[in-house]
């Protein structure tokens, strides 16, 4: 495997547990009680909040790797698919209300996206 695609799968193994992490993290904060004392206490208790860590720890790794095989000025700027993944994951799973204007925004995001990957 050439050095573009494993950077590119690289890239995509952050991206799914960037959004995976963010899903989880926002689910595992459901109930929890105000303060740092709430925080600390879903972080030991809930295994929602347990996964997202892990998730989060995970993306660091793939997206360590990820710098390796790509140039920072592509790879940081493409990042911004996950505000995608994120919304639209929020938007299927979590039920979050998504307005037109939002989506319009999305839209112009992965054109950004899009842009600069065509650039690579």
């Amino acid at each position: 495997m050439n050095v573009y695609w494993t950077g590119l799968l690289s890239f995509s193994g952050a991206v799914v547990l960037e959004t995976v992490g963010q899903v989880t993290m926002k689910v595992g904060t459901r109930g929890m009680p105000p303060g740092a004392g709430g925080i600390l206490r879903q972080i030991l208790t809930n295994h929602w909040t347990q996964a997202a860590i892990v998730s989060f720890i995970a993306e660091s790794i793939f997206w360590t790797w990820t710098l390796h095989f790509m140039p920072l000025i592509i790879a940081f700027p493409m990042g911004a698919i996950c505000f995608a993944t994120v919304a639209f994951c929020s938007a299927y799973f979590l039920k979050e209300h998504m307005t037109r204007q939002r989506w319009l925004g999305i839209l112009f995001i992965l054109i950004g996206v899009v842009m600069i990957g065509m650039k690579a």
